[in-house]
């Protein structure tokens, strides 16, 4: 039976079933907290709670980055992210689902600007303009694909909120093995650890240090047999 949201909630004892077979229905927060009779502003909450979250890290982590790494800020970003979206995943109060959307959002200071300035000091200067077209085009997708998801795919959220974060342990992996920005030893007076870090790049990428090309030079005019 297929009834409007007025009488829907205007019947507190009505006993209920969602057809999740029908295209109208999905599997998302609204039955997971029971939000069916909600106001709006409590629907609201979600969003609001994030971009709170972002805006209370924002004077922190960047500064942080500066004085501690970027790499480490941005790590502790991602794992909050992480964290607290695995455990969005098993909880079912609505409070706590909103504590865990402003970790989030907080932790979103330190993943993404810090992120990608850490990415961003890591490459070649001519490079990333095009590396941060690519980064936003692949950002403003993403309702196109929730869209094509649960139209094709599934009508159950979990999946599509599940597949990112595998995808972040992944870039936290990537991001634990990495070694610090040079930009960033330079700019704190560390230019030792600078040297190092971009002879290790150079070294990944196949190009040899001024001295290393003199030893390797020195090597083998003068001391083949």
């Amino acid at each position: 039976y297929e009834c409007t949201n007025e009488e829907f909630c205007s019947e507190k004892e009505l006993e209920y079933k969602v057809d999740e077979r029908s295209d109208s229905s999905l599997i998302n927060w609204v039955g997971k907290f029971g939000l069916e009779c909600a106001p709006k502003s409590k629907f609201g909450l979600f969003g609001s709670m994030f971009f709170a979250g972002v805006v209370a890290g924002s004077p922190i982590f960047p500064r942080l980055s500066d004085i501690y790494g970027r790499r480490r800020v941005a790590l502790i970003g991602n794992l909050l992210h992480l964290i607290s979206g695995i455990l969005f995943h098993i909880t079912g109060s609505f409070i706590f689902s909103l504590v865990l959307i402003f970790t989030m959002g907080f932790g979103m200071a330190a993943r993404a600007f810090v992120g990608y300035v850490f990415m961003s000091e890591n490459m070649r200067v001519s490079d990333v303009s095009t590396c941060t077209v690519f980064m936003f085009a692949i950002d403003s997708s993403t309702i196109f694909v929730a869209a094509i998801y649960f139209k094709y795919c599934s009508r159950d959220w979990k999946y599509l909120f599940a597949f990112p974060l595998l995808v972040q342990c992944f870039a936290i992996f990537a991001m634990y093995k990495q070694s610090e920005s040079p930009k960033f030893y330079h700019s704190i007076g560390n230019f030792d650890m600078a040297r190092i870090v971009l002879t290790n790049i150079g070294r990944y990428n196949g190009v040899l240090s001024p001295s290393e090309k003199f030893e390797k030079t020195f090597a083998s005019e003068f001391l083949v047999e």
